[in-house]
């Protein structure tokens, strides 16, 4: 009996769409206020849900054998973590630095997802198999 071929996570198009809207919407708002100085508030429960969230992220981005995963996914884990670092008392030109690095990450994860989504639109699955 053969095993099924193990599937990545962003190969289903439904969760593909959603990451990809997601980080686009977020890319987007962070490149609009990159100017601002925006320190990322210190609620417990938000602080706890983007560790939940980067938490997740990052154990599918390193446990996933298909690198689409490890790209997006790396990238989203990398933005939440440097939402995180967001949090400390950072000069103006450091507090600059990390919101373009969490756009740049939002950014491509967002590509990332888009070129996924195009590839699995284009490529069926008998296709993909063959290759």
């Amino acid at each position: 009996m053969v095993a099924a071929p193990v599937r990545g996570f962003l190969e289903n198009w439904r969760y593909n769409i959603w990451l990809f809207l997601a980080c686009s919407y977020e890319g987007v708002w962070h490149w609009l206020t990159i100017a601002k100085y925006q320190r990322f508030q210190h609620d417990p429960v938000t602080i706890f849900g983007v560790a939940c969230v980067l938490f997740v992220t990052a154990a599918i981005a390193i446990r996933s054998p298909f690198l689409g995963d490890r790209v997006a996914l790396g990238a989203a884990a990398c933005a939440f973590g440097l939402k995180l670092v967001r949090m400390a008392h950072l000069t103006r030109d450091g507090m600059f630095a990390v919101h373009v690095a969490e756009s740049c990450m939002l950014t491509i994860a967002a590509a990332a997802c888009l070129v996924l989504l195009v590839r699995s639109l284009l490529l069926p699955d008998a296709k993909r198999a063959e290759n």
